[in-house]
């Protein structure tokens, strides 16, 4: 072999080398993407988790089974009654939920506050706005968003526990103090028939 052909294969061995190193360089690249991203996720996906956990769990929610007892509560919008006794809304929840047919909360854990119950419903409630079947009613000019519990106005809305046999009412519009004390009348009174001993099933002779 020549000198020429020898500088063209060593020339030739060159370019295949840096061929080689760029191609390497391009995986090493790629395979740190894909780890980037499979770690984002990661963390993505235990924050999601947290946050889960936070919902359900802390800072007080107790274990399911911690509590059993009944809530009666009535909505209304804009001089309206909210129909909340239908399937869409019952049984969304181990920790709190409707079931039967009815519109009366039953209540699975200790310490589960209402904006919990009412967000597995697909509702939403803050302080100043009520989100029902995705529209939003907000606090504006004379209509604005209360809430009564045993025909007392509280102010605690979503943070609010309830406790058993509460009657609670949340009502959004400019309805009068008479309108109201007329809808806390209209709320259901079955959880008091759900707090009762249920008696024992026949057994047969």
């Amino acid at each position: 072999m020549d000198r020429e052909e020898q500088r063209r294969q060593k020339k030739k061995e060159r370019v295949e080398r840096r061929r080689h190193e760029i191609e390497a360089r391009t995986r090493s690249k790629s395979v740190r993407k894909t780890l980037t991203i499979l770690i984002i996720v990661g963390i993505i996906a235990g924050l999601g988790y947290l946050v889960y956990t936070a919902a359900t769990n802390s800072p007080g929610i107790g274990p399911l089974n911690s509590a059993h007892y009944h809530v009666d509560w009535a909505m209304y919008i804009n001089g309206k009654p909210q129909v909340i006794n239908v399937s869409k809304y019952q049984l969304r929840s181990e920790y709190v939920h409707l079931e039967g047919g009815t519109s009366t909360i039953h209540m699975h854990a200790t310490n589960v506050p209402l904006g919990y119950f009412i967000d597995t419903i697909g509702m939403k409630i803050a302080p100043t706005s009520l989100t029902v079947d995705g529209v939003t009613y907000s606090n504006e000019g004379d209509k604005k968003l209360r809430m009564f519990v045993n025909g007392k106005e509280n102010s605690d809305f979503g943070k609010y526990v309830p406790k058993g046999l509460d009657k609670i009412l949340i009502v959004y519009g400019n309805d009068t103090d008479a309108q109201i004390q007329e809808y806390i009348k209209t709320i259901p009174d079955l959880a008091k028939s759900f707090d009762q001993p249920q008696p024992a099933p026949a057994v047969g002779r």
